[in-house]
């Protein structure tokens, strides 16, 4: 794992190098474009005429995003946090201190997330070994004009001895679809906005009560994108550089939907895709029947999950509450799970699911408190038969591990 992450991180900026070059020459372009003053009537160095300076100061609010858009993708941003966090099953408890750091790059339509962090254990009153994970991760909307949707793929390891895991890797990737509450106000390619274009296929995107709604009190942006867009076609007819305003208007489309994500009140999103987890449970782990205890050991495991997550977002000027259901089922022949020992028999179907929610304020734009609370309930737990009988008479009962799971973390956060 060591290994891994530098070069994970060196694939990853070399990725990104050739969207910060189309960056800078978009900088480039609109510098090109606007004039020496932005005075109503005044011409361009293409030769285009405009009734008013909107479209130049719709310019000037597009080259401040690119500019926002290089510092973002040259380097990480992220928080560190530390906390008291408090767990329990049915049979124990304990407390943990953490610290941790979380990390990001890039922004629309690609970010790479990576999180790590450190926990020494106070469990049943007795001071234990440290817990520790680590988790990368890389979302890409891949439709400029679906917004809602991406894909994704993660890396996590990590282990917790509160649970009996020594080592567990899970990697995976899938589709997300969002819906967000800014899409309401999305052009439909109404005959207006056609009779507006020019050229090239209709791009849809904000009306122009949606880009006063979501960017007015941050950019200062008023110009819907169809509105944009045909200043733009107007400004190909004087120009020899149409590949760049093709790009322009692209920028502008990115624009657009990074506001809707990052502006938007409400979400509502669907995660389906697939894991492939392996794990190595504690040499000797305790398994539960009422009030007996016995230990078990089992061999490491590796298997298929298909993966459902709803989730819904809400966020205001200093709070994000966020909800989401994780649902993992067994496939390629690990619908179910099977135990036996002699003539007795367990057998049940292989799920496992996972409710967090998270609430975050931020006091300042440096400092923040964030609460979690996640449940977990594994159906099919790691479980032995033991023959608990004092005679010669057989009487094998089930023991198994902890089914559902509890946690809560409360974590003061510093932005980086």
């Amino acid at each position: 794992m060591k290994t891994t992450v530098p070069w994970l991180l060196l694939v990853f900026i070399l990725l990104c190098q050739p969207l910060l070059s189309q960056s800078s020459q978009l900088i480039g372009t609109i510098d090109s474009i606007l004039p020496k003053d932005t005075l109503a009537n005044q011409k361009t160095n293409s030769g285009a005429l405009f009734e008013n300076n909107i479209f130049y100061k719709e310019l000037l609010v597009l080259k401040a995003y690119l500019l926002d858009e290089t510092k973002l993708n040259e380097q990480f941003n992220g928080k560190i946090s530390f906390g008291l966090n408090g767990q329990e099953v049915k049979n124990s408890n304990f407390f943990v201190i953490s610290t941790g750091i979380e990390l990001s790059k890039g922004t629309y339509p690609f970010t790479f997330d990576l999180s790590s962090s450190f926990q020494a254990q106070i469990q049943n009153g007795a001071l234990l070994e440290t817990v520790s994970n680590l988790s990368i991760s890389f979302d890409y909307n891949y439709s400029e004009k679906h917004v809602g949707q991406e894909s994704y793929v993660f890396l996590t390891a990590t282990n917790n001895s509160f649970l009996g895991i020594d080592q567990r890797y899970e990697i995976g990737g899938g589709l997300i679809f969002n819906l967000y509450s800014a899409q309401k106000y999305i052009t439909k390619g109404t005959p207006r906005i056609k009779a507006n274009r020019t050229d090239g296929p209709l791009n849809y995107g904000l009306t122009e009560a949606g880009q006063v709604k979501l960017i007015g009190k941050n950019q200062d942006s008023i110009l819907s994108d169809a509105s944009f867009n045909k200043e733009v076609d107007q400004l190909r007819l004087f120009s020899e550089k149409s590949s760049e305003m093709k790009n322009l208007k692209k920028a502008r489309k990115q624009f657009t939907n990074n506001m809707i994500k990052q502006y938007s009140t409400t979400r509502l999103s669907l995660l389906a895709g697939v894991n492939y987890e392996l794990e190595q449970t504690a040499d000797s782990m305790e398994l539960f029947n009422g009030d007996l205890i016995r230990r078990g050991a089992f061999d490491a495991t590796n298997r298929f999950r298909f993966v459902l997550r709803p989730g819904f977002a809400m966020q205001g000027g200093n709070f994000k509450f966020k909800s989401t259901a994780y649902f993992k089922l067994g496939i390629i022949n690990e619908f179910k799970n099977e135990v036996r020992n002699g003539p007795a028999m367990d057998k049940k179907a292989d799920y496992w699911t996972e409710w967090t929610n998270s609430l975050n304020f931020k006091f300042t734009e440096k400092i923040g408190l964030s609460i979690v609370y996640s449940l977990f309930y594994d159906n099919a737990p790691n479980r032995l038969f033991f023959n608990v009988s004092d005679n010669t008479t057989p009487d094998f009962r089930l023991f198994e591990a902890e089914k559902v799971y509890r946690f809560m973390g409360f974590n003061f956060n510093y932005r980086l």
